[in-house]
């Protein structure tokens, strides 16, 4: 794993707005995901801590739960590397995760969609 954190510009804009942001990359293979669900509980634990917001453990619990199913899901159907970006507020938290070999393709309409 592959800890990106964000500095300059991106961090004080982020900071005004009151949101905390992180991102790390992992070569998503099975033990990844206990990794991934701990970067997001120490994600969370920090925006309490450094941060002020208010997380409670359900939330915490739950955003462990979400990066779980999402790290399986890169692991089932589109193993290799990925990209766990976290963002939260005082009101909730953004979890996403990307196969950063995702490319676009079209599909029968020839609308541009997004695939691994």
């Amino acid at each position: 794993m592959e800890q990106l954190t964000m500095t300059g510009q991106k961090r004080r804009e982020a900071a005004a707005r009151g949101t905390v942001r992180d991102s790390a990359a992992y070569d998503m293979a099975p033990g990844e995901i206990a990794r991934a669900r701990a970067f997001v509980r120490e994600f969370l634990d920090t925006a309490r801590s450094q941060h002020g917001l208010t997380i409670s453990a359900r939330a915490a619990d739950i955003s462990q739960l979400v990066v779980s199913e999402l790290a399986t899901n890169v692991c089932k159907y589109a193993p290799g590397p990925c990209l766990l970006d976290v963002e939260s507020d005082a009101r909730c938290a953004d979890i996403v995760v990307t196969d950063v070999r995702a490319r676009a393709w079209h599909g029968p309409a020839g609308e541009e969609l997004r695939g691994a």
